[in-house]
């Protein structure tokens, strides 16, 4: 999973704001000495091993990407919502068409990427939810598991909506990322 994928825009997500999740993403597996081609698991919250991915990138960080991203739990969290993008992109019939309003339970609204081209990025409907959270080391056992759960729990405020909700909570040490998709039953 090539990271500078994020460079490349969709329907919500400029080029420029995918290349400061892509920045955050590389700050926060440098800092656990990472380097392009780490396997990535991802796992679903009964810990089953869904796919295995390298995470590869060609940019090298500067000293100067190190000290625009100096507060690390805010690069946890850009860096995340890039990786679980990403994850969307390859593991689903998603793509981001918009972020949602704070206090919604979610982070981001999706569409069908299907859509894109046959009616264009202006008419995407939402039709899914992600809510992402990130974690930049897992220092007690457990703690993935449990971010899952209230994450999960989380977007239940917005389940009158009816539509799926995705997951996806990043953690950056082994790295490793659980996705979980709600179904809600109308």
């Amino acid at each position: 999973m090539d990271l500078a994928k994020l460079f490349e825009g969709l329907p919500g997500l400029t080029k420029r704001l995918g290349g400061v999740h892509y920045e955050a993403a590389l700050v926060c597996l440098e800092k656990h000495h990472h380097q392009s081609g780490v396997q990535c698991h991802l796992l679903n919250s009964l810990d089953e091993n869904l796919s295995t991915f390298e995470l590869v990138w060609a940019e090298e960080i500067t000293e100067q990407t190190r000290n625009s991203w100096n507060d690390l739990i805010e690069a946890t969290q850009w860096g995340a919502a890039g990786i679980a993008i990403l994850v969307i992109l390859e593991c689903t019939e998603y793509t981001v068409i918009r972020r949602s309003k704070r206090g919604t339970g979610f982070d981001y609204w999706l569409g069908y990427k299907k859509d894109v081209d046959a009616v264009g990025e202006n008419v995407l409907k939402d039709e899914a939810r992600l809510e992402v959270s990130g974690i930049l080391s897992e220092q007690k056992t457990g703690r993935i598991r449990q971010r899952v759960k209230e994450k999960v729990r989380q977007t239940k405020k917005s389940d009158d909506s009816e539509m799926p909700a995705y997951i996806v909570v990043v953690e950056f040490s082994s790295p490793v990322v659980y996705m979980v998709d709600r179904m809600v039953n109308g």
